[in-house]
């Protein structure tokens, strides 16, 4: 498994739509870049204060992570996102969870439609 960190123009060029959220990693943004050597951005969004966001290309699909507490906080998490026209979220979610050695039982699930249909549960 190969993962590059990409930018967001890289991201936006494949993105027909808007991108869909699958679940929430129970990681805090400082764990993730412990565990994989990634670099989140900081921008300010209206409403929710300093976030955080990184973009990854993962083999062959790519995946946007969003981390809206402390850059320390698990209460909330990151938020993983793929593609809207992701062809295999399936593969996309089993990849973030052997990176980031997380259990899929174990995950907040935001998009049921897919965690149903993958039958990931």
């Amino acid at each position: 498994m190969r993962i590059l960190q990409i930018n967001l123009n890289d991201w936006l060029r494949n993105e027909k739509g808007n991108p869909i959220s699958l679940l929430e990693l129970p990681l805090s943004v400082l764990n993730i870049e412990d565990l994989s050597g990634l670099s989140f951005c900081e921008y300010q969004e209206d409403g929710l204060g300093i976030c955080y966001s990184c973009f990854v290309r993962i083999d062959d699909q790519e995946a946007h992570l969003k981390g809206f507490m402390a850059k320390d906080s698990k209460k909330v998490g990151v938020i993983i996102e793929m593609h809207s026209n992701e062809t295999c979220p399936d593969c996309l979610i089993r990849k973030i969870c052997k990176l980031f050695n997380a259990e899929i039982n174990g995950l907040r699930w935001i998009n049921q439609i897919v965690s149903q249909r993958g039958n990931m549960r």
